[in-house]
Order: C-alpha cells, then sequence, then structure tokens
C-alpha cells in the first residue's frame, strides 16, 4: 500500500482512537459523537438510546444494517419505552402494570389503585392506565388487572380502590357494581321488571317460601313451599291451596304461568280444579288420570235409565203381543160374526163419548157468546177482543188475559185505569165459575 502525503479526518458518527490506521469507526451502539475528527464516542444520556425508530424501519425496509449508519445522534425513549442508565442502544418497554405517556422517559410510572395497564407485547409497553371496571377495584399501585369485588361488597363507579359492603339486608354476588340483591329471609323485589339493580327493594319473604340463601331469592326466583301458589312471576303474594301439597308442588318453575306450580292432573287458579282426562277422587282428595273403569262412571249411571226404558219398552211389547193373542183367542172362541158384532158395538160407544164432549164444549162458548160477552162490551177496555185481568190489588201486579182465567177461577177484569178502592168503577166481577173439567 503506497504511502500518503496526508490524514483524512473521520466523519461525525465516527472515531479513531489509535495513530496510524486506515480507517475510521463507527460508534458502538448507545453511543454517538457530533464532530469530525474525533477519538472517541459519546455515552447517550439516560432516557434516551442511540436506536432510532424511524431509521430502523426505514433501514428494514431497504434491508440496511443498523451498524451501517453513522451515530451522531441520541434518540429520546418512545411513549411506553423508558431508559434510566447511559449509553444503552435501546429503551425498555414498562412491564404491565406501568406506563409512561411522553417520549424521553428515564422510569416507567406504576399505575395509581383502582387503576391497571397491560403491556401489549414485550417490546412494547402501555402508555397509559386503565380505570377499574364497576364491581372491580385494585386496591394496589403498579398492577396488571382488577379484582372483583367480594361478596357482600360492591364499586359501582369505575377506577375504585376498594369495594364498600353491602348495608342493611342488601347483599350482592362477587364483582357486583350493586348490592341488588337480599340476604337470607329475604327477596329482591321490582314489579314487573325482570332486571334488578340498586333500586329493588328487599322484602320479607311470605308464609310459604324458602328464602335460605343469600341472595338467591327474587321476585322472578321465590322459591315456594309444596301446598302454595301464586298467580304470575312477578306477584309476591302467595296463596296457599285448599287442597294443600297434593295440587300445588311449589318450587320455582315458572314455565307454564301459575300452572307450573300445580301438580300432574290439577290446572287453574289455587290448582283447585282437574285438568281433562282426570277426576276427583272425594277419598284420596285427589286427581286420578281417567282409566277405563273411570271413564265408564257416566255409563254406569246411565245405565239404570237406559234398561229402565228398555224394560218399559219390552213390557209395551209385550203387552200388544198379548192383547193381539187374546183378541185373535176370542174371535176363535166366539166366532167371526159374534165377534166382528162386539167390535161394531165398542166404537159406538166411543162415537156418543165423543158427542158428549162437544156438546159440552158448545155449552160453554154459548155461555160465554150470549151470556158473557155482551155484558163486557162497552163497559171493559177491551185489548183486541181480550180484557186483562189480576186476582188482588195489594201485591200482584201481573196481568193476563180473562179468557183463559175464566175456565179456572172467578177473577176481576178491569178497564186498565188504577186499581181503586171503588171497585165498582172500574171492575165487574164474575160470580159464575167454570169448572176446569167439562
Amino acid at each position: 500500500m503506497p504511502n500518503s502525503t496526508s490524514c483524512t479526518d473521520c466523519l461525525p458518527g465516527y472515531y479513531q482512537a489509535k495513530i496510524g490506521q486506515g480507517a475510521c469507526l463507527n460508534c458502538e451502539p448507545g453511543r454517538y459523537i457530533v464532530e469530525a475528527a474525533s477519538d472517541t464516542c459519546n455515552d447517550c444520556p439516560n432516557g434516551k438510546s442511540s436506536s432510532n425508530p424511524v431509521a430502523e424501519a426505514e433501514a428494514e425496509a431497504e434491508t440496511e444494517t443498523e451498524a451501517e449508519a453513522p451515530r451522531t445522534r441520541c434518540f429520546g425513549c418512545e411513549a411506553g419505552k423508558a431508559q434510566r442508565l447511559q449509553g444503552q442502544p435501546s429503551c425498555e418497554a414498562c412491564a404491565s402494570g406501568f406506563y409512561t405517556a411522553a417520549s424521553g422517559a428515564t422510569t416507567c410510572l406504576a399505575c395509581k389503585p383502582g387503576r391497571y395497564s397491560v403491556a401489549p407485547s414485550a417490546d412494547v409497553g402501555a402508555v397509559t392506565c386503565v380505570d377499574c371496571a364497576a364491581g372491580r377495584n385494585q386496591p394496589l399501585t403498579g398492577q396488571a388487572d382488577c379484582a372483583p369485588c367480594a361478596v357482600a361488597t360492591f364499586a359501582d363507579t369505575p377506577g375504585t380502590a376498594s369495594c364498600e359492603p353491602c348495608a342493611g339486608d342488601r347483599f350482592s354476588f362477587e364483582g357486583s357494581p350493586y348490592c341488588d340483591r337480599c340476604l337470607r329471609r329475604f327477596y329482591a323485589h321490582i314489579p314487573g321488571d325482570e332486571l334488578l339493580d340498586e333500586h329493588a327493594s328487599c322484602v320479607h319473604c311470605p308464609l310459604g317460601t324458602t328464602c335460605d340463601g343469600d341472595g338467591q331469592s327474587t321476585t322472578r326466583v321465590l322459591e315456594l313451599d309444596p301446598g302454595f301458589w301464586r298467580i304470575t312471576p312477578t306477584e309476591g303474594q302467595v296463596y296457599a291451596c285448599p287442597n294443600g301439597a297434593v295440587a300445588c308442588r311449589g318450587g320455582t318453575n315458572f314455565s307454564a304461568g301459575g300452572l307450573s306450580y300445580c301438580n300432574l292432573g290439577f290446572e287453574g287458579v289455587l290448582c283447585d280444579i282437574c285438568s281433562d282426562n282426570y277426576y276427583f277422587d272425594t277419598e284420596d282428595m285427589t286427581c286420578i288420570l281417567c282409566d277405563a273403569a273411570s271413564k265408564s262412571v257416566a255409563g254406569i249411571f246411565q245405565a239404570p235409565i237406559v234398561i229402565f226404558f228398555l224394560s218399559l219398552l219390552s213390557l209395551l211389547i209385550l203387552y200388544l203381543l198379548l192383547k193381539k193373542f187374546r183378541e185373535a183367542m176370542q174371535k176363535k172362541i166366539m166366532g167371526k160374526e159374534e165377534w166382528e158384532e162386539m167390535e161394531l158395538e165398542k166404537r159406538k160407544q166411543q162415537q156418543e163419548k165423543m158427542i158428549a164432549v162437544k156438546e159440552k164444549l158448545n155449552d160453554t162458548r154459548f155461555w160465554w157468546n150470549r151470556k158473557v160477552k155482551p155484558k163486557l162490551k162497552g163497559k171493559l177496555r177491551m185489548n183486541r177482543g181480550v180484557c186483562f185481568a189480576r186476582i188482588t190489588r195489594s201485591r200482584s201486579t201481573t196481568h193476563f188475559p180473562c179468557v183463559n182465567k175464566l175456565l179456572h177461577e172467578s177473577i176481576f177484569c178491569y178497564s186498565g185505569d188504577e186499581f181503586s178502592s171503588d171497585r165498582r168503577k172500574h171492575v165487574r166481577k164474575f160470580h159464575r165459575r167454570i169448572p176446569t173439567k167439562l
């Protein structure tokens, strides 16, 4: 190699500490130099490093190594990272529970009580802390998560450092933002609402219910004892069943409304009636499924009636047969001519009876048309030819046709005016009584 007549200064970012060297060296990672012709590099201060995130990203895209770039300056640590030492080639990402919101941080800050942070990865730290959600708390600093509130405690606002205990007869499950449940012997009640919140009221469990577990009983989940019933899942009123536990099974099932409290075979209000195809056994006081025997109970009751009518029909047929047989025997004994004479005599007697009845009817019509009707004409107000009457003056206000009533008893027919004490003004009395049998 030929000898040089002069020396060349090292460029910024490069140095040479030895004499008689043919090249300058790049500053080591974590160090830098701004001036030219330097024999040494300076350490990067804390909170900074020689790594340039932008240049590194560009170099990675151009497949250029970091060693090829001159280190003329140091770069502040990104948000989420920090560096407490000097002369470091890179910054450290904040661990979970810590964060840095600004660049150039020398240390990561711990999250305060009621907050937490989670590092996205080992190379990327958190830039902020997050409040604990309602129902969770974190009393310590620098934590990566929040813990749920313990049983019988609550946290109704985010960012709570410690949960508060439930007061009075209130209760809450783990991680609850409200004390929306009740202690044993009480149930949480919101009329007509399925969702519970801090406004739910604790009501003492009524007779006929079992509330043995803390926070277990609500209006919709109210365990009824056998022998009790209620009408809807939002109804806190409980009723005793007339047939007791035989009809009402209790429990918390409301899949079929109030019917779900009924035992098999019972239905209706208070499970007081038998279902279809069931009948009530008065001895066992329960509803029993109708089998072949029980379904024929109605037939058993109807059997005597059917037998009775069949017997009557049989007797009638027997009577007619006997009558025919008797007539045949009489005709055989008496002879045909004598038999016909007897039958003819019977027909004449029947005709004479019919004529007598018609004469009596004609006499009655004659008496009515010739004796009674002329007296009524012009003296009583007629309604289509029929006067009206009533039996007494004091109570009965029912009026009926005189024509029909005169066939049975004596009455007073009046002209339709107010019934006064002076009967002679308005009333005609018919003393003659028509016999009911003509």
